[in-house]
C-alpha cells in the first residue's frame, strides 16, 4: 500500500479536476431539479442580450481557486507519482 499511495494520490487529483469541471453532464441531468454545481451556475450571468463578463470572470477565478489551493499544497507528491513509474532506481 504505501508503493501505490503516489499512484492513488495522482488518479485522485486527476478524478477531482475532471468532476469539478464537469459542465454538460450537470446542465443536462441537473435541469430540472432545484440543485446546481457552481459551473452551472455561471449561467446566471449570461443573458439573450447581455453578458455581465467581469462578474462571470470573477465567478470563474473563485469557482478555479479550491482545485488551484489543492494543487498547490499537493505539488510535491503530485509530481513524484508521475515520475515514479518512469525513473529507475
Amino acid at each position: 500500500m504505501p508503493l501505490s499511495l503516489p499512484g492513488l494520490f495522482a488518479v485522485f487529483l486527476f478524478n477531482l479536476v475532471d468532476t469539478w469541471n464537469e459542465f454538460l453532464a450537470a446542465v443536462v441531468l441537473l435541469r430540472r431539479f432545484q440543485s446546481r454545481t457552481a459551473t452551472v451556475g455561471l449561467l446566471d450571468f449570461q443573458s439573450e442580450f447581455a453578458t455581465a463578463y467581469h462578474v462571470q470572470a470573477a465567478a470563474s477565478v473563485m469557482i478555479a481557486l479550491p482545485v488551484v489551493l489543492i494543487f498547490l499544497l499537493t505539488h510535491r507528491v503530485f509530481f513524484r507519482a508521475l515520475l515514479e513509474g518512469s525513473l529507475k532506481r
